[in-house]
């Protein structure tokens, strides 16, 4: 008769432990890296820190970083629109600054907040008013995020290389956001934020916004011979309705987490469903959109 392991036993009741006491102990998920917010009493739902400080030298400055990077990529879709001969690149990289128009909507469901002072206040919607900085961090930053794979598909690139720019994108996005958040004034997040794993950014942001610009660059170059001259100003309402439209596709489990108040192992569930439902929209793009089997990683974009 084989001998009952009970250091075994223990090793795997400890676990087990560990477990349950995560998944019903109620208190926040890395509430030391999120902006501080009272919770609705009607709803339960964290208030939108409206009185967060807004640093009008530090959004300056992060503009002008911003405007510098969206002009570099611009400058890359110029020569390969002079390649190409067609005016689309051109469009592509611009598109990504009209994102600024759908991240309200993205920030109620994602517990995002922009702050404001009166005076700089571009336009509101939703009850959330918008500065001069989002939309000059969406021009630089959606820049890059349309113009990286879009890139890639007029080199014909491998599928390979599709997902090795996606994680660029990734990388960039972390950089980018660790960045901006360690600013007082810029911009913060609320509630209870999944996936925090460095200091302040929630990653599982990057699988929402990534792939939703990817879905509009994959769109561009599915469409490119009906996007030709200046049919291509469909891209500054294409973008922003296929970002939306991924964001819609993933986000659920991740918004029921951070805007309620749930046990640390549930909102990372949250977090990890989402990052999931990312990834795979950007699998199915490739399928879909692009035609192409998402793991031929050999093939090349058509």
């Amino acid at each position: 008769m084989q001998r009952f392991d009970w250091s075994d036993a223990k090793q795997k009741i400890g676990s087990v432990a560990v477990l349950v006491l995560l998944s019903m102990a109620a208190r926040p998920a890395f509430a030391g890296a999120t902006f501080p917010t009272a919770v609705d009493t009607a709803f339960g739902m964290p208030i939108p820190p409206r009185h967060a400080p807004f640093g009008v030298q530090a959004s300056l400055y992060a503009s002008i970083v911003f405007a510098a990077i969206g002009l570099i990529v611009l400058m890359v879709a110029i020569h390969d629109a002079r390649r190409t001969k067609t005016a689309l690149p051109v469009f592509v990289a611009l598109s990504g600054a009209f994102c600024a128009i759908p991240e309200i909507f993205i920030d109620i469901a994602g517990g995002c907040f922009w702050p404001y002072a009166e005076g700089h206040v571009v336009y509101t919607f939703l009850g959330r008013p918008m500065t001069w900085y989002p939309i000059f961090a969406w021009f630089g930053f959606g820049a890059v995020l349309a113009y990286v794979p879009y890139a890639l598909f007029l080199r014909r690139a491998k599928i390979s290389w599709l997902w090795i720019g996606l994680a660029i994108t990734c990388a960039f996005d972390i950089l980018v956001e660790e960045i901006m958040l360690n600013v007082p004034g810029l911009y913060v997040y609320y509630g209870q934020q999944p996936l925090i794993l460095f200091t302040k950014f929630p990653a599982w942001w990057m699988f929402t916004n990534i792939p939703g610009v990817f879905f509009a660059s994959a769109l561009a170059w599915r469409f490119k011979d009906d996007l030709k001259g200046w049919r291509g100003l469909l891209m500054f309402a294409l973008t922003p309705t296929a970002f939306l439209a991924v964001f819609g596709f993933a986000v659920m489990p991740a918004s029921i987490v951070i805007l309620g108040n749930y046990s640390w192992l549930t909102t990372q569930i949250g977090g990890l469903l989402t990052s999931i439902l990312g990834l795979t929209a950007s699998a199915l793009i490739i399928r879909i959109v692009l035609n192409r089997d998402p793991l031929a990683l050999s093939e090349r974009v058509g």
